[in-house]
């Protein structure tokens, strides 16, 4: 919702609580007029009404410290009035944007080689991480944000529409309200998939076009550009549940994930392995097969070192 009508709202909620009787009236009277012409001033209202009480009503209290007149005509007591009131909406509006800038909740996730963790989070939203995942979750009093710094990791946004869910990646932003999706990001392109409700998926790149996304879909976002949605994985994140699942990836991304889950990484000899694609089910528990079967689906070559190195090779002229 837009910042300026709940400060509109807010500084029409300070003027019910910080003036005399008459002006409180206007002030109700004014606020109530507002909230009626449109559904998102009845929003932004609910919002200031939040951060209002989420500060216990600072008008009282500063009341106490403002200065009051000593002596004045009927003219400069109903200027020194007014003065008082700008002055302790001021001190409101100083004190919220300083209380909003602190962080209600923060916390920096990341996971192992092989390891996966699942953590609730204070409004009832859910994360789950796959091995070798790094995020970082700030939530304040208007906004929940993530950063999702290398891995991938499942949400399950409790909705609040006051707040939005944000994820920020490396391609580009994913901003919800309530929801369940999935966001890979493994060095290479950034795959946003969706289990339940909608996604809007804002790419990084110069120019580039918002998506929005539905139940079952997923958008692969490269050089901060979006491509064209397209069916995702009929299971959500398979490796909550053991499995890596490849669905026609280029096999440099799929090694990604491998590695994920070896000690001794995986890596690839020539571009040309790299661009072959690959589509399986493979078990977590046992990465180990999933080179073994690598030069069965794929004109490849798999040499293995001493140390538990491996090298991908193309098999192709």
């Amino acid at each position: 919702m837009p910042a300026d009508a709940v400060e509109r709202a807010l500084t029409l909620i300070a003027r019910m609580h910080g003036g005399d009787g008459a002006r409180a009236g206007q002030a109700r009277d004014e606020l109530a007029a507002w909230r009626r012409a449109a559904p998102e001033n009845e929003m932004a209202f609910h919002e200031a009404d939040r951060r209002w009480k989420a500060i216990g009503g600072l008008a009282p209290d500063l009341r106490g410290v403002l200065p009051e007149p000593r002596k004045a005509r009927r003219t400069g007591q109903v200027a020194s009035k007014a003065g008082l009131v700008l002055g302790l909406l001021l001190a409101i509006g100083l004190l919220l944007r300083g209380y909003l800038a602190l962080p209600l909740y923060e916390r920096e996730l990341m996971t192992a080689v092989a390891q996966t963790a699942g953590l609730e989070l204070p409004d009832g939203s859910r994360l789950s991480l796959d091995a070798r995942t790094r995020l970082q979750v700030v939530f304040f009093l208007g906004s929940r944000s993530v950063r999702l710094g290398s891995g991938e990791a499942y949400f399950d946004v409790a909705a609040d529409a006051a707040r939005p869910f944000i994820v920020d990646t490396r391609q580009g932003r994913v901003s919800v309200l309530g929801t369940a999706f999935t966001v890979r990001d493994r060095g290479g392109a950034v795959t946003v998939s969706v289990k339940r409700g909608r996604v809007a998926v804002a790419p990084s790149g110069a120019a580039a076009k918002p998506v929005e996304l539905t139940a079952g879909q997923r958008v692969i976002i490269a050089d901060g550009q979006a491509g064209e949605p397209e069916p995702a994985l009929a299971q959500a994140a398979p490796w909550r549940s053991g499995w890596l699942v490849f669905d026609d990836i280029p096999l440099a991304e799929a090694l990604q994930s491998i590695n994920a889950y070896r000690r001794a990484p995986v890596s690839l000899a020539d571009a040309r392995a790299g661009a072959e694609r690959l589509t399986g089910s493979f078990r977590i528990r046992d990465p180990e097969a999933v080179l073994d079967l690598l030069p069965k689906v794929l004109p490849v070559e798999v040499r293995r070192a001493g140390d538990g190195t491996a090298a991908v090779m193309s098999r192709r002229p």
